[in-house]
């Protein structure tokens, strides 16, 4: 059977038939048999394939397309022509000088750098050349390098003493996937070049105890160009070698130690090793474990070649791609973690060349300083010496009850490393005139203070902490840093002056330089000038520089630092020119070294400003991203402070430091673990990427201002939702702007339509009722405040005129009451109330009750009585084109103390069709006039959203339990089990973020909506029968919950249906409250009793 067998063909990608020939199955079986093949290497490269089809990675033709264009060698035209002569020259010209430039071209390198260019054209080709041979020149002018204690670079080997190695000696080296970018390390000599790094023995005439390693090449490099003129050892694109070399190769070429900085790995502060020879970045297991949790997220890891290493290899754990924190900005980095006892966390070359850590030095030069603007040299006396402005301070201390007795302080010891720069400034002080020595007694004396210069100079200062207890201040307001910003929206050039030695320049009274009188170690001195360190020192400087400096134009003080502007460099110039005179005038002198002149952006009091805009200075803010976790409650507050001072550019930042500030309390315990490492982490992430704002314009109006002020996207809508959501701002709002007017329905008929409601005038309570056809009023005094009472004269009233059929009131507890109700089902009468606390449902009767207060107000002035008021109401004109309310009554004008003719006594017939097309334009005109513009706040509601209702001057919060018949009217169940009805100008939407849609408990509706129970035999109503909806969509409602109320539609009424109008009283009896729940009594303000909840 053995002999039957025949060996596999070679394995060849260029096979025509790879895919069908002796492998007859499916096509996803062969690509896993081709990778099966290729091996684990094989695999790697399979992944780094991108399919426009995702279909087309289980096909074996696109696989083994994507495996041809991987290993077959890139194609080089000029390569090609010159060797192997298979390439078209065609009609170019230029192609054919391209190739003898490189061909011709004598430098090895020079010509390799020509061959590694894609598509290289003649013009790119010459470039090259003229920039090889420059750069060529210019090194040759170098002779022996120059050694400085201030330079640092990566340090080079002399390639003298090496020779080529001996490929034996080579370890063999483990691959990863062919072609990975990030095994590569580019050299000086080309950019974008890869180059095969490989370990070389040392020479023997080097120590050897050095600690230095170096890259070689293996057989498939070569030397390019000569060694002694800058050759370097590089290797061909098709020898690309895919480990990660580790190499310590970077030292302080002043013999120091070696280079570390600090980055922000996922928030953790970490030291790292600046490694130039190293071509990744290495992370020990250790570091890896302080990183947050939530943010260890490894992936399998690579080959890590390391020549200090066992075998030569670490011990790779996984690799962890981490946000990388560096001087403001943020950056997204590898690393593998290892697990190596002693490894010191490593960021390699291409790392440090992202962050601007490293930077390659090819030579040193003294960089010129530029020159300084003509007006400058002008003015050079204003920049030289110590200034003394024509002003003289005294010094006031408290008298009275706040006198402070003088106070002696002794010296303080000097350590000896000081004393020669404290004793040498001392006299530098005396000779530029701030100081002398005093030797007659003084009653006060403070203590000298030192302070070191970041020069290594010290700063000689009063410590006056006792003298300030003493000292009277003077208040001068200082201008807040936003008022100063606001001023600067015009300005586009900028320059910032800074006045030398500022507190010096104010010369002291003679008394008051007695009481700044300083011990030290070399006897008492006391100060000439205006101290640093007095209590009222900085109001002093700022207010007489803003006397002396303040009405120049473009020039903005803040301290001793001055902001001279202009719109235009001219503008600027002629402003710079004014303050140079002014310095002049008084003698002021400024530090010419702090000095910044004619900048376009420019940074001032910690942020930038130019061109309209302000942002945050990225040196503080590097400054707050580099610090490390705070120990202490102190250094946090340092922190937060540093923080709050860009609060204006950082939105939810109140949100964002809350875990913080909540360390602060004083009932707080100091634990700094992970949730609030997780919080300075997401702070820290906010500042890096702060918005660019606008700065404040004076000459915009308010309204434009506002308008454009937008300082981030969707910044109004934000605003906006963020109040609107507030719950105290909801609850505190004011009351809903009016809503349209909607017509009420017009009766055919006289007393068809009645409105009724109780007035009290003088003492008295009147019942009055309005007619909607003729507008009669029947007023009469009530002997008591019952519904019987108002049941009674409403019968008096209705024999004369007949019954009514609908009688609209309010929510009067005469009117909403079981004995109204049921003299109103007797006389087959509809009750409609208004909606509580809305009077303008029932405006007929209400605006009827100020004409008969009027009215009667002025008759019984003049001794009339009410029944006379009523007559000369009857027979006054409803309007230009209305008639009287007698005429449409009675069909007739009434004899009485108005004078008529007898002609107009007599009975006229007016047509009721013309009357209702008189109220229905009188109607519409006062619509159109008086109307209000939709809002959305008159929206329409649905059962069970969240809504707020007027109550008592607040918005309390709630749900809709029903919709009632009557325009924009619903009931709701407040939270506390409460039920109004409201209309809905006293409804609002709830916006607080937990609401939205809810779901109330079921309203027993048979002990709050009174069923209504009409006669089956009355002519005049048919009735029909309407459901009650549900209080809980999609919750069945018992029977007992479902009470069915009549809907009645008048017979003779052709325009409009009447509805029915769910009858509520303003505090209704809300459902029995639950068990654990004890209710008391209480009651309404009609007298009826309900329980509420305790």
């Amino acid at each position: 059977m053995s002999s039957s067998l025949r060996a596999p063909d070679p394995f060849s990608f260029e096979a025509s038939d790879l895919a069908a020939h002796g492998l007859n199955v499916d096509e996803e079986k062969l690509v896993g048999t081709l990778i099966t093949l290729l091996g684990s290497e094989g695999l790697k490269i399979y992944d780094t394939f991108t399919f426009t089809v995702p279909a087309d990675a289980r096909k074996i033709e696109p696989v083994l397309d994507k495996f041809t264009a991987h290993f077959e060698p890139s194609r080089s035209e000029v390569f090609e022509r010159g060797l192997v002569k298979s390439c078209g020259y065609g009609n170019s010209v230029d192609s054919v000088l391209r190739d003898q430039v490189v061909l011709g071209v004598s430098d090895p390198l020079v010509r390799e750098k020509l061959l590694y260019e894609n598509d290289l054209k003649l013009d790119k080709a010459c470039d090259i050349v003229r920039a090889c041979e420059s750069s060529k020149a210019q090194l040759s002018q170098f002779s022996a390098p120059v050694a400085t204690d201030a330079a640092h670079a990566v340090r080079n080997f002399d390639r003298k003493s090496f020779k080529k190695p001996d490929p034996a000696l080579i370890p063999h080296t483990s691959r990863l996937k062919a072609g990975s970018k990030s095994s590569v390390i580019t050299t000086p000599h080309s950019s974008r070049r890869p180059v095969d790094l490989r370990p070389q023995r040392q020479s023997q005439t080097q120590h050897s105890n050095t600690a230095d390693r170096i890259h070689a090449v293996d057989d498939e490099s070569q030397w390019i160009g000569e060694v002694e003129r800058g050759g370097t050892a590089m290797a061909l694109p098709r020898s690309i070698n895919d480990d990660y070399f580790v190499s310590h190769e970077l030292r302080s070429s002043g013999g120091g130690s070696e280079w570390y900085q600090q980055v922000s790995i996922d928030g953790v502060a970490i030291d790292f090793k600046l490694d130039s020879g190293a071509t990744c970045n290495i992370l020990p297991c250790k570091s890896f474990s302080r990183l947050p949790s939530h943010r260890r997220r490894l992936r399998p890891g690579l080959t890590v070649r390391s020549y200090g290493a066992k075998d030569g290899l670490l011990r790779v754990l996984a690799l962890h791609t981490a946000k990388v924190m560096h001087r403001g900005v943020m950056s997204v980095v590898d690393f593998v973690v290892v697990d190596e006892p002693g490894q010191p966390p490593l960021l390699g070359l291409p790392s440090c060349d992202h962050l601007n850590l490293i930077r390659r030095v090819d030579a040193l030069q003294s960089t010129a300083a530029p020159p300084l603007p003509s007006i400058v040299t002008v003015f050079m006396d204003v920049f030289t010496g110590l200034g003394k402005l024509p002003v003289e301070h005294d010094i006031r201390l408290l008298s009275g009850t706040n006198h402070v007795d003088p106070i002696v302080c002794a010296a303080s010891r000097l350590p000896f490393r000081l004393e020669d720069k404290v004793y040498k400034k001392l006299d530098e002080m005396v000779a530029d005139g701030i100081i002398t020595p005093v030797q007659e007694p003084t009653e006060w004396v403070s203590r000298m203070m030192v302070v070191g210069k970041p020069d290594r100079d010290v700063r000689i200062c009063l410590d006056p902490s006792e003298l300030n207890k003493a000292v009277q201040r003077q208040h001068f307001s200082v201008p807040t840093i936003e008022q100063l910003f606001s001023k600067l929206s015009k300005a586009k050039y900028f320059c910032s002056l800074d006045a030398a030695s500022g507190f010096y320049q104010i010369p002291l009274s003679h008394a008051a330089s007695y009481l700044c009188t300083m011990a030290t170690p070399r006897g008492r001195y006391r100060y000439l000038r205006l101290p640093f360190g007095l209590k009222s020192a900085p109001e002093i400087y700022l207010q007489t520089m803003s006397e002396l400096f303040g009405d120049l134009p473009g020039v903005f003080i803040y301290f001793d630092d001055f902001l001279v502007t202009g719109e235009t460099q001219e503008e600027l110039q002629n402003n710079l020119c004014l303050v140079f005179l002014r310095c002049r005038l008084h003698n002021l002198k400024l530090q010419l070294k702090k000095c910044r002149f004619f900048l376009q952006e420019l940074p001032w009091l910690g942020h930038v400003i130019g061109q309209g805009s302000l942002k945050p200075d990225p040196n503080n803010i590097s400054a707050i991203l580099e610090m490390p976790d705070p120990s202490s409650p102190t250094y946090l507050i340092r922190l937060l402070g540093m923080i709050t001072y860009f609060d204006k550019f950082c939105k939810n930042l109140a949100d964002l430091t809350r875990p913080l500030r909540d360390l602060l309390k004083a009932d707080a315990v100091w634990l700094w673990e992970e949730p609030q490492k997780v919080a300075l982490e997401k702070l820290k992430y906010a500042l890096s990427s702060l918005p660019v704002l606008h700065l404040y314009d004076h000459s915009i109006p308010c309204v434009l201002r506002a308008k454009s002020a937008v300082y981030w996207p969707g910044c109004d809508d934000q605003i906006r939702n963020m109040g609107a959501s507030c719950p105290t701002c909801q609850a505190h709002r004011n009351r809903n702007p009016p809503q349209p007017l909607r017509p009420v329905q017009l009766p055919v008929h006289a007393f068809q339509r009645v409105s009724a409601d109780i007035f009290m005038f003088g003492g008295v309570n009147y019942i009055l009722f309005i007619d909607a056809y003729s507008k009669w009023p029947s007023c009469v005094p009530l002997r008591s405040m019952t519904s019987s009472s108002v049941i009674t004269e409403a019968e008096r009233i209705f024999s004369d005129f007949g019954t009514p059929e609908v009688v609209m009131s309010d929510n009067g507890s005469q009117f909403d009451c079981a004995e109204f109700r049921a003299f109103c089902v007797r006389r087959n009468i509809r009750s409609v109330t208004s909606s509580p606390t809305y009077a303008q449902s029932n405006g007929l009767v209400e605006r009827h009750i100020q004409t008969v207060k009027k009215t009667i107000l002025k008759m019984f002035a003049d001794g009339r009585t009410l029944w006379e008021a009523l007559a000369a109401i009857r027979s006054t004109p409803v309007s230009a084109d209305i008639l009287s309310p007698a005429v449409l009554m009675q069909g007739r004008h009434l004899r009485g103390n108005l004078p008529f003719l007898p002609s107009n006594l007599v009975p006229q017939f007016v047509p009721a069709t013309f009357v209702c097309d008189q109220l229905q334009r009188r109607q519409a005109a006062a619509c159109f006039q008086q109307g209000a513009h939709p809002d959305i706040r008159g929206s329409a509601l649905i059962i069970g959203q969240h809504v707020r209702v007027f109550i008592s001057g607040l918005w309390l919060p709630g749900a809709v339990q029903s919709v009632c018949s009557e325009p924009n009217s619903y009931i709701v169940r407040l939270t506390d089990g409460r039920v109004f009805r409201r209309t809905r100008r006293d409804i609002n939407v709830d916006n607080s973020a937990s609401a939205g849609f809810g779901v109330a408990r079921p309203l027993a509706l048979s002990r709050v909506l009174p069923t209504l129970t009409l006669p089956q035999q009355t002519p005049f109503f048919p009735t029909a029968v309407l459901p009650v909806a549900p209080l809980i969509p999609g919750v069945p409602t018992s029977t007992s919950a479902t009470s069915l109320l009549p809907l009645s539609r008048p017979s003779t009424t052709p325009r409009a249906e009447l509805t029915t109008d769910l009858q509520l009283p303003d505090q209704v009896i809300p459902s029995p409250p639950p068990a654990a729940v004890t209710p008391r009594p209480g009651s309404t303000r009609s007298g009826r009793p309900y329980l509420k909840p305790a």
